[in-house]
């Protein structure tokens, strides 16, 4: 447990919680009946499961939030075999993306094409995510084989093809029963052209092996900033290095030149137009394969309120939640 105290002389007005607790809770069911029993005033989650059984819960009010984060596969494009595009290509086309958004997102989360959901001035609809395709995936896989099927695969330290299929590694976050489930949705779907190898490891261990460029595939959940400009960092070709921040390590000076002139202009109908076509460019790079809108809950027992009451200085109210964080300096509990 982890627990904050209020600062008397915060600047912002007054603090009514005297402490707020901050319990990790691994198993969302369990974190589901803390609440329940009125163990925990509050939880967050993107668990769906947990996310309906909340919903269907009228001693629950639930903040509900899709639009500050995004779910997807990301493709390290230093290491071969994802050095070469056709074989990038061939992941998407192979992805079984409808079927995951089906067992796993359990018809609560949105599809997504790209970084921008609908709603957005700088959502693309013209931008749409290859999956579900896996006999296109084939024949890119089969001509990449035949010309480059000896090299080595750094990460598994064996040649990227085998019997005419391509050797990756994916890894993804755990121990995670989700996690392991959704793996083994994608294992099913990859496998008609790609052999893979699973690797299963904490977060930290995650983060570290992907800024460090130790990794194929991975799952990832990332983007959502309210200024897509927080999220340039990312994106480009000065983030790429031994330690990087640009996680696929996808270097494309046109796509500078879109982030920077999108970040340039006062003109806001110029900034939507260069976020649109940076939408197009991350596409065409195939180093996402974009799943869904990240739908997070906070949600409260029925004694917690205030928690949408967060004002600027300038009296504008704020955003009540994004990407699973809320605010607590307004939060008020009856006794």
């Amino acid at each position: 447990m982890t627990r904050f105290v209020k600062n008397p002389n915060y600047w912002n007005g007054t603090v009514h919680l005297d402490a707020v607790e901050f319990y990790p809770v691994p198993d969302p069911a369990t974190m589901l009946d803390l609440l329940n029993n009125g163990d925990l005033d509050a939880l967050h989650t993107t668990d769906q499961t947990t996310i309906k059984d909340l919903k269907s819960n009228a001693d629950v009010v639930n903040m509900l939030d899709d639009t500050g984060e995004e779910s997807f596969q990301m493709i390290n494009s230093q290491n071969p075999p994802f050095d070469d595009i056709r074989v990038r290509q061939a992941l998407a086309f192979a992805t079984p993306k409808a079927k995951q958004l089906e067992l796993i997102g359990l018809g609560e989360v949105r599809s997504a094409d790209q970084m921008f959901t609908p709603e957005s001035p700088y959502f693309n609809p013209d931008v749409k995510q290859d999956a579900d395709q896996p006999d296109k995936a084939l024949p890119l896989v089969a001509a990449y084989c035949a010309e480059k099927g000896t090299v080595i695969n750094p990460v598994l330290n064996q040649p990227t093809c085998t019997n005419g299929k391509v050797n990756m590694e994916y890894q993804f976050v755990g121990p995670s029963a989700v996690g392991l489930r959704s793996a083994e949705i994608f294992e099913e779907g990859w496998k008609v052209a790609f052999n893979v190898t699973r690797d299963e490891v904490n977060q930290q261990d995650h983060i570290q092996q992907n800024a460090l460029g130790q990794s194929n595939v991975l799952g990832w959940r990332q983007f959502g900033a309210i200024d897509p400009w927080a999220d340039s960092v990312w994106l480009l070709c000065r983030t790429v290095g031994a330690i990087s921040l640009n996680w696929p390590r996808y270097c494309d000076p046109a796509r500078d030149t879109i982030l920077l002139d999108a970040q340039n202009t006062d003109d806001p109908a110029k900034r939507a137009e260069g976020y649109k076509a940076l939408a197009q460019n991350m596409h065409d790079a195939y180093t996402y394969i974009f799943l869904n809108h990240t739908l997070w809950t906070n949600s409260f027992a029925k004694n917690v309120h205030g928690t949408c009451a967060i004002k600027s200085p300038e009296g504008v109210a704020l955003k009540c939640t994004s990407n699973g964080l809320t605010w607590l300096d307004t939060t008020w509990m009856d006794q």
